[in-house]
């Protein structure tokens, strides 16, 4: 049986230890060896390998485990931060619905897209709001996520919220965009001709 982890790492070529980092990351949460991730990406691993499991990449993997330096790490060394993993996913829209925020603001920092789309044509903020992750709502809409962006379904991240009963995500992401379309309104002084249709939060 091939060893996981060669004994002699000087001797793994790129692609090889790309492969290890996958491996090492891979790993049940909790169990992974992030100095090992750190040695091989600054050895020259691959940072943009994929893997044969839906095509998920390191950089996607770790975000999913929460693995900051990780992150940072593999950025830093050029790794894609808006490549399609499985069922169209990138880094970002698997942290939404990790709940990372930290990372989420690092993926943005880095160019992340907040408007990516997966296969169900949901995009973070979406994503974030169905799971409940509101201080990444607030996050996301601070950053200039577009908070009326509908789904095939015609959903909203709002409307999200409100179908999974996340009650308090609901309310924040209602607030934040009443206060966002009220400011709108003023700004073009047009605020006393303007009504926002409430919907209960």
């Amino acid at each position: 049986m091939r060893d996981q982890f060669p004994a002699q790492p000087g001797n793994t070529d790129t692609a090889e230890k790309g492969r290890q980092l996958l491996e090492a990351l891979c790993q049940p949460k909790g169990k992974c060896n992030t100095e090992l991730c750190l040695r091989l990406i600054a050895e020259g691993a691959n940072v943009n390998v994929h893997d044969d499991n839906g095509g998920d990449t390191a950089l996607i993997h770790a975000v999913c485990g929460g693995y900051k330096d990780v992150v940072l790490a593999l950025l830093k060394q050029g790794a894609d931060v808006d490549a399609r993993g499985s069922d169209q996913h990138t880094a970002l829209l698997f942290t939404a619905s990790a709940g990372h925020t930290d990372i989420a603001r690092i993926l943005i920092e880095h160019g992340a897209n907040m408007e990516a789309k997966n296969l169900f044509d949901n995009n973070p903020l979406m994503i974030a709001a169905r799971h409940g992750h509101t201080n990444l709502c607030r996050m996301l809409i601070a950053q200039g996520a577009n908070t009326t962006t509908k789904n095939w379904l015609g959903k909203t991240a709002y409307d999200m919220a409100e179908e999974e009963k996340k009650e308090e995500t609901a309310l924040v992401l209602y607030e934040l965009i009443t206060k966002k379309e009220f400011s709108k309104a003023d700004a073009k002084g047009t605020l006393h001709k303007r009504k926002i249709k409430r919907r209960p939060p």
